[in-house]
């Protein structure tokens, strides 16, 4: 039986160009929960799925059952799922564009790293909102909404970082994976 490497050798790079191309936005996610005991339940059950994992396959199956269970009961508890995807190469360089560091910015990096030679990557006050904008994808969540709802503590200045740091690493970041020779 031919591996998947020889087989997708034998299609050609034709198939290779045409899965790439139906390869979707790279995107990830946040659920906001309001109860914080579903939040403890749902990250032991993600532990207990990661354990069992190299206990075998009828123990792992009734972890990711209870995870699932868990998952559900956060669903159900109003928890709502924030979704960012990647807008394309050239909408976010254009985005950096838009909102270069200022000398403030530069300064804090500074700070930040001890290294008096390094620069911001972009102005920190305008282009969190902006890239959030650019990045959610969950209909009617705006970065006007969550800094409202940061303001009356309905989420936590921490949760919009989480959110930023998701969207940011999407256009940094990488979905490889290393299957050795």
């Amino acid at each position: 039986m031919a591996t998947a490497r020889e087989r997708a050798a034998a299609a050609g790079d034709q198939d290779a160009a045409s899965r790439l191309r139906a390869r979707p936005p790279a995107e990830d996610s946040l659920w906001l929960v309001t109860d914080p005991a579903l939040v403890a339940a749902w990250n032991e059950a993600q532990a207990a799925v990661s354990i069992a994992a190299f206990q075998g396959a009828e123990q792992k199956a009734r972890a990711e059952v209870t995870a699932d269970e868990a998952r559900r009961a956060l669903v159900d508890a109003g928890a709502v799922q924030v979704v960012v995807r990647h807008a394309g190469r050239k909408a976010y360089r254009a985005l950096l564009d838009a909102h270069l560091p200022t000398e403030k910015d530069h300064e804090n990096i500074r700070a930040q790293t001890g290294n008096p030679k390094e620069l911001a990557a972009y102005n920190a006050e305008t282009f969190v909102p902006a890239l959030l904008d650019l990045s959610i994808a969950t209909e009617g969540v705006t970065a006007a909404l969550l800094d409202e709802l940061a303001d009356t503590g309905q989420v936590s200045d921490g949760e919009v970082f989480e959110l930023f740091r998701k969207a940011r690493a999407l256009y940094d970041g990488t979905r490889t994976a290393d299957l050795g020779k």
